[in-house]
């Protein structure tokens, strides 16, 4: 058997497709943590601000049925338009989503920074997986 060193292009292919899955992961993580880390927060929102579980429960289920509605329309649109553009756009909408979450004290921008989180939970899981 030879010992014959790699291309140099294929080398570089390896070291960019590592790259390419460590970034995946990475974006992965943190939009899970991102998602994640308001849940805990509902009793701090209703102690402080005075939020009431009618008010918490509609952001559950503002959360809960703008997931399944996205998960229906992501993945063709993914598709269509391309998996990197529709991933970086899930990732903007996320980085979106917790710069309105930074400073809550009404119901609606709760519901609308859940809702702004939605299509990265959805479409990362679709997209990278």
């Amino acid at each position: 058997m030879h010992n014959v060193a790699p291309a140099p292009n294929q080398d570089r292919q390896g070291r960019t497709f590592r790259l390419a899955f460590l970034s995946a992961v990475l974006s992965l993580a943190a939009a899970f943590a991102a998602v994640g880390s308001t849940i805990p927060l509902f009793n701090v929102y209703r102690a402080q601000d005075g939020f009431t579980n009618a008010g918490i429960s509609m952001t559950v289920v503002a959360y809960s049925a703008a997931t399944i509605s996205t998960l229906l329309v992501l993945g063709r649109l993914s598709n269509h338009v391309g998996r990197r553009p529709t991933a970086l756009a899930s990732l903007g909408l996320l980085v979106l989503g917790c710069v309105v979450l930074l400073n809550v004290h009404h119901i609606g921008v709760l519901i609308a920074g859940r809702l702004l989180t939605v299509p990265v939970k959805s479409n990362e899981t679709n997209v990278m997986l």
